[in-house]
């Protein structure tokens, strides 16, 4: 992905597009990322209907500043693609023209994923993954953590969800194996142009597997993203493989966990309560967290024996 442009882009500055031909419109249909339920909910409750919804988003939307689903943010994706914007064509169909129909995705986290990366990912200025992945939130990690791989000997470490290692690229793995894994092929490959030499990527799935052998696993900000099922197929893939170590964020102060938010698609999680009821940790690094105004102080880096898990 390249930078976005620094264009000063507005909704009101986008054009009303074409009216979508029939192939068009069953191009976008059959991709499946058109939430008709969602879009009249969100956007057309009311109103009477004067074309299909489908055919409002593809010429009025992208205008207006209506997403055709809860992942697709038509401006970020103008922002990162701005030829889409040069050739008049409506961001969701460029996205499905030039990214979608070329990748085959298995699963709704696969889809929902590849659509937040192609929008600009997490929001964060520094760092595709989000604002938690900037050198000045990662300070304190980057440092204990670097104490940490010397205390337990890591000599191999497997980094599932690697984002875009914007962080974990500023620490020193003389002597260490590093590979990151990713869901996001696009991601991937990009991360092997910036970063191939001494890192290791793959495309991974953690909910599937199969992983690597590695001696920590890190899994840095991922099961916040990822629903109570999704997260027990993960704690199972780990079990299953050969690694010794496992890393996951856990939010101390947290004191009931909440299934998955399909819109925010985040929240905060206590791996020592319920339903996961994971022991003690190992080691516990406090990332002194100061995102949302302090509001995440207690958010940690758990390290567990996998034969704890």
């Amino acid at each position: 992905m390249t930078m976005p442009t620094s264009l000063p882009l507005d909704c009101e500055e986008l054009p009303i597009y074409p009216i979508p031909t029939a192939n068009q419109l069953r191009m976008v249909e059959e991709s499946g990322l058109f939430d008709e339920t969602w879009y009249r909910r969100c956007y057309l409750m009311g109103r009477t209907a004067t074309m299909p919804p489908l055919v409002h988003y593809m010429q009025f939307g992208p205008r207006k500043g209506y997403q055709p689903n809860r992942h697709f943010m038509p401006l970020n994706y103008l922002r990162f693609h701005p030829e889409a914007l040069t050739q008049n064509i409506n961001p969701l169909l460029h996205y499905i023209q030039n990214f979608r129909q070329v990748t085959e995705l298995s699963s709704q986290t696969d889809i929902d994923f590849h659509q937040i990366y192609h929008c600009g990912g997490f929001g964060g200025d520094e760092s595709c993954s989000g604002t938690g992945s900037s050198l000045r939130q990662t300070a304190t990690l980057r440092t204990e953590l670097q104490k940490t791989f010397l205390k337990y000997t890591i000599k191999s470490v497997l980094d599932v969800p690697c984002g875009d290692c914007n962080w974990i690229s500023a620490m020193d793995f003389t002597g260490i194996t590093y590979t990151g894994g990713d869901i996001v092929e696009d991601l991937i490959e990009n991360n092997k142009i910036k970063l191939g030499r001494g890192f290791s990527f793959l495309v991974l799935d953690l909910c599937r597997g199969p992983l690597p052998a590695a001696d920590m696993l890190l899994t840095r900000d991922c099961f916040v993203h990822l629903s109570f099922e999704e997260i027990f197929k993960a704690l199972a893939t780990i079990k299953n493989s050969d690694i010794n170590y496992f890393a996951a964020t856990t939010f101390t102060n947290c004191t009931k966990n909440y299934d998955l938010d399909q819109i925010t698609r985040w929240r905060p999680l206590n791996l020592c309560l319920p339903p996961f009821n994971l022991p003690a940790p190992s080691d516990l690094i406090n990332e002194n967290c100061t995102e949302n105004a302090g509001q995440y102080q207690d958010k940690c880096l758990a390290i567990w024996e996998v034969t704890q898990l």
